[in-house]
């Protein structure tokens, strides 16, 4: 229920129950990353950080735990560690996903650790992740456009335009 409410944008009821399902099952990692979530949408990174963190200790094997805790440390400004969350993200294999949502998965943490490799001017290494995201998601159009933004910055223009162009079409065809 925490999950549908702050689906809705009720971060406040849907902590609410994620603190509720904590009561019931202290261990139980999801609510503990579900919670995470929410207070990483309300802007407290603090909090948000604590709860991944809980998760992990619970359940060291949820890619999408470590993504969403390489997203705080991003907004919080250490890529560095937002890097290292992100790799762990990519290594972790999800058996029980389907092959469509593990590669939108992991197309979705190679281009988050693409954009802190921005965020720290390693201009190459960002290129190879988002080169990786559109591979694995070939209408990944965030990529695209962060990718043609990391080719501006190396003065590779032409480039850049045309990930803008295939950005921009990718969109419209939505």
């Amino acid at each position: 229920r925490g999950i549908a409410k702050a689906q809705k944008g009720d971060l406040d009821g849907a902590i609410s129950d994620c603190d509720q399902a904590i009561q019931l099952n202290p261990r139980l990692a999801l609510a503990y990353s579900n919670r995470g979530a929410a207070k990483a949408q309300k802007g407290d990174l603090n909090g948000a950080l604590t709860n991944y963190n809980q998760a992990i200790e619970f359940n060291s094997k949820d890619a999408n735990v470590y993504k969403g805790r390489g997203d705080v440390k991003a907004l919080s400004g250490d890529f560095d560690g937002a890097i290292a969350d992100y790799e762990q993200a990519i290594q972790l294999d999800p058996k029980h996903a389907h092959a469509k949502q593990l590669n939108a998965n992991h197309a979705h943490a190679y281009s988050s650790r693409g954009h802190a490799y921005y965020q720290q001017e390693n201009y190459e290494k960002a290129i190879n992740d988002y080169n990786e995201a559109i591979r694995l998601t070939p209408n990944f159009a965030n990529a695209y456009r962060n990718r043609a933004n990391a080719f501006k910055k190396q003065g590779e223009n032409e480039k850049a335009d045309a990930d803008f162009v295939k950005a921009a079409e990718v969109e419209s065809s939505r």
